[in-house]
């Protein structure tokens, strides 16, 4: 039975659905006699419906509500005035375990913590006799602090029929982003032991395999076993083993050792007691504490050859500047009969200078949140690197068999450093223009303009480059001339990288929304303009020379043989490299990879994804009660009590949260829908519907209304809404168009038809009495300066600022604030008569990295700022090396 927000059951006030799976639906509800929020689930009609089941389901939960365990979410009982099919349980905030891994493998010590927290809960449970019988990280929730508390202990043994087979379909699951894509039956199955496949009788030795299958995702970032059906993935759990090489070269020889103990497939031979898993978590988690080298698990160790000497030995040099180590035995890997021999990958990290660090989302005004930061040269001994010098961008190289840290004279002002094919010139590009940098000569020069370009390529004497955000792509002789059009802009398109014979072009192609993790990787032939799709879900992809695909997904690198004859991808992709730093937004990530067989990249994760914070200006940072997700726009109402985002998982749709209830539910669209915009008041949002194949719209939703929204204005191009005035006119601006309209109430569901006028700025915001717009100059990613205006004449521009983006009219304290990185700058400003303004002044600045994104709010009385937040400081003097990385990566069939 479906639950409507502001419905009572009984002391419970239903707030919002949070989910809904085989189990049934949850919901947010507030419990008003003890004033604290829960969660409501409400059984499937097939249960509800079943009185031995229901039987059995209160007996059962009568037995779960006796535990009381700090990492076991706990049954409060059942809510007799529904019936005994709604459950009232204890409402764990936080993300599942299942986001956590989305974003790659855990670090050991993150992996041990939790894991050693399951194993606790389970070993509670099982000295009640409880069962889990259905643990997966999606039933895991990891709350701010750290604590893990497990979910739906018992449940899947309550609503089973006795002595039937399990069905999956009937899983307890609550699906989260992370499993959308996969399906409810699929993350269920992956995690069933061989016994409970088989439609067998189990007992906790079920809870030990699934614990073994969790833990072996934490360390890998991959499943222990996964198929393209439920059919094929149970058929793999009974009769296959999952890639131990894969756990070898992420986890030392003891956890390795645990995981395989927990997944014997004859439940004699597994580990009996999860008791003793938490003991032996409790040494691995000690050891990892006192920083003791542990040797990886591994088969038989051989001598290395002369080769691999030579490339250890160069190792060695780069880390001595750093931090180095092996993450597993260099060994060989026969892989078949007759295969060739393979390394395996040797891991380095180096730290670069301090007085050189990468210029990760800097405040000087030429890096923005899309630029590219690092190469590597062909034969994989070199890497160069945008650093930060003086408060502006430069290029540093350093070789891998070298301490020095160099700066390459004449770079200023560098963003995107990519290799000539020899080797021996950088081509980088800068606000305007496309350079190179001979290593040879130490010179500089000029190839052509090329204003706010974000990727480019140097292939035989040419160069391609992508600009207008990527939409289009150009080329140019590499001996300097007039650019000329390769590939016409087109909707849903970022041109990337070219191919190494100059004859492709890969895209990252959005359908729709703001994500780029649910993007397809096309490849264009730029003599025909045919485009073919290599592979979804991912984005940034690049072709080596020696014909693997790599790109970006979740937090971590992907890699897939190409089959240049047929242009497709030989096998499925598979990780080589996790918590690669990266923006699905944007989208790129902060790899370079070379055919040669070394990959360095910066760390860091999908830093899209990210929590909502107040920041004040005296510093104080206060986290909202969000879940940590990819966030697109997001507004605050003038009232400062609700905020509006733009969230962007498995689809776009906008959150309200309530800030002073923290509770949040979706905005009720059937459209994917985003870049939202509050009126004055706080009882109308505006919003943007998209879809594939549909034209853009601009909608009203009158809030706690059951109406639907009113649809304003509609266009091919891209429509956002930007301002609401007080006397009720709405603007909005249309890209690649650039040009701003606006349209006005005229009756109560009624509104005018669009008025334009042409403009070339970037962000921008809107005074209140609709007379001036201020907004940041179309120079780069960190704005070219702040400028004002009169809105919709010509007249003289004032400029108050030479850098700077997102410009925000405090209403509450007359000023003009606006960013730059980091740092917020307030302008005094007075409009009447006619506007004036003081020089801008820092406010407030971060202390630890926001994550990039295209949005802040400020409150009514402009002493804080809404920002998105990662709250891990992410590192700008390291960078990841990894020898061999073709080990890793699929061979071909």
């Amino acid at each position: 039975m479906p639950l409507t927000p502001g419905l009572r059951i009984g002391a419970y006030e239903v707030l919002s659905l949070l989910g809904a799976g085989g189990m049934g639906e949850v919901y947010r509800a507030r419990d008003t006699s003890l004033n604290r929020d829960v969660a409501l689930k409400v059984l499937p009609d097939l249960f509800a419906n079943d009185p031995d089941r229901l039987g059995r389901f209160k007996r059962e939960a009568q037995v779960l509500a006796a535990l009381n365990h700090p990492n076991i979410g706990s049954i409060y009982g059942l809510e007799p005035s529904a019936g005994p099919s709604v459950l009232v349980l204890e409402l764990v905030e936080g993300p599942t375990l299942a986001d956590r891994i989305a974003r790659g493998a855990l670090p050991l010590e993150e992996a041990a913590s939790i894991a050693q927290q399951i194993a606790e809960a389970l070993e509670a449970a099982h000295e009640h006799g409880i069962v889990h019988r259905d643990l997966k990280p999606s039933n895991i929730k990891v709350r701010a602090d750290g604590t893990v508390k497990v979910l739906d202990f018992g449940l899947a043994k309550a609503l089973d029929a006795v002595a039937s087979p399990p069905d999956a379909s009937l899983s307890p699951t609550l699906t989260s982003p992370a499993e959308t894509r996969l399906g409810v039956i699929m993350g269920t199955a992956t995690y069933m032991s061989p016994e409970q496949a088989r439609g067998l009788p189990v007992d906790k030795r079920a809870d030990v395999w699934a614990f073994g299958c969790v833990l072996y995702e934490m360390l890998t970032g991959r499943r222990a076993f996964a198929g393209e059906d439920v059919s094929v993935t149970l058929a793999r759990v009974i009769e296959r083993e999952p890639d131990w090489n894969a756990l070898a070269r992420a986890a030392p020889a003891s956890m390795a050792r645990l995981v395989r103990r927990c997944l014997q497939k004859n439940p004699r031979d597994r580990l009996r007691d999860i008791g003793d898993a938490r003991l032996e978590l409790r040494e691995a988690l000690a050891t990892l504490g006192q920083g003791t080298a542990e040797p990886a698990a591994s088969p038989a160790r051989h001598h290395p050859p002369m080769t691999l000497v030579v490339a250890v030995v160069a190792a060695l040099a780069a880390g001595a500047a750093g931090t180095f180590w092996l993450t597993r035995d260099w060994r060989r890997d026969s892989g078949s009969p007759g295969a060739a021999s393979v390394l395996q990958p040797l891991s380095t990290e180096i730290n670069l200078s301090a007085d050189a660090p990468l210029a990760l989302d800097s405040e000087a005004a030429d890096v923005g949140y899309d630029s590219t930061l690092l190469d590597i040269s062909p034969d994989g001994r070199t890497i160069v690197y945008v650093g930060l010098s003086a408060g502006t961008s430069q290029l540093f190289v350093r070789q891998f068999d070298s301490f020095e840290v160099r700066a390459l004279d004449g770079t200023q002002g560098a963003i995107h450093p990519f290799f000539s094919p020899d080797g021996r010139s950088v081509g980088f590009l800068t606000n305007d223009k496309v350079k190179a940098y001979s290593l040879a000569t130490g010179s500089t020069t000029t190839i052509c303009d090329a204003r706010v370009a974000v990727v480019a390529t140097w292939t035989g004497d040419q160069v391609f480059f992508a600009s207008d955000e990527g939409r289009r792509l150009s080329r140019v002789s590499i001996r300097g001339g007039t650019p000329v059009i390769a590939a016409q802009a087109r909707d849903g398109y970022r041109y990337g990288r070219v191919t190494p014979d100059g004859r492709h072009v890969l895209v990252t192609f959005k359908r729709e929304g703001i994500s780029s993790d649910f993007a397809q990787i096309l490849l264009v032939n730029l003599e025909t303009h045919e485009a073919k799709s290599l592979t979804a879900d991912g984005y940034d992809a690049r072709l080596t020379t020696n014909g693997y695909l790599v790109f970006g997904r979740s937090g971590s690198a992907f890699a897939a043989r190409f089959d240049a004859e047929r242009a497709q991808l030989d096998g499925e992709p598979v990780p080589i490299a996790s918590g690669v730093r990266m923006h699905a937004l944007y989208p790129h990530l902060q790899l370079a990879v070379s055919g040669a067989g070394v990959l360095a990249y910066v760390p860091g994760g999908d830093v899209g994804i990210a929590e909502v914070a107040w920041v004040s200006r005296h510093g104080d940072v206060e986290f909202l009660g969000v879940e940590p997700r990819v966030y697109g726009m997001f507004d605050l109402s003038d009232d400062g009590r609700r905020v509006a985002i733009h969230v962007a998982d498995n689809r776009d749709y906008v959150l309200i949260h309530d800030i002073e209830r923290n509770v949040a539910r979706r905005l009720p669209t059937a459209e994917a829908a985003g870049w939202p915009k509050w009126s004055p008041a706080g009882d109308a949002l505006a919003f943007t519907s998209f879809a594939a194949g549909q034209p853009y719209r601009v909608m009203i939703q009158q809030i706690d209304s059951d109406r639907p929204p009113v649809t304003v204005v509609e266009s091919e191009a891209r429509l956002t809404p930007t301002t609401w005035g007080r006397d009720g006119r709405l603007t909005f601006y249309e890209f690649p168009s650039n040009r701003i309209g606006f349209v006005t109430r005229a009756g109560e569901a009624a509104w005018s038809a669009p008025q334009y006028f042409s403009f070339s700025g970037s962000t921008h915001d809107i005074s209140q009495d609709g007379r001036w717009i201020a907004y940041a100059d179309a120079g780069d990613a960190s704005g070219g300066g702040i400028s004002v205006r009169p809105l919709t004449s010509g007249e003289r521009v004032r400029r108050i600022s030479d850098a700077g983006t997102e410009p925000r009219w405090c209403r509450g304290c007359n000023e003009v604030i606006f960013r730059r990185g980091n740092q917020w700058f307030g302008a005094p400003v007075s409009l009447q008569p006619d506007f004036e303004w003081k020089p801008p002044r820092p406010i407030l600045r971060t202390e630890f990295n926001d994550s990039p994104g295209p949005s802040w709010a400020l409150s009514a009385d402009g002493q804080r700022i809404l920002v998105l937040k990662r709250k891990e400081e992410l590192p700008r003097t390291r960078v990841r090396v990894i020898h061999g990385w073709l080990a890793g990566a699929p061979r071909p069939h």
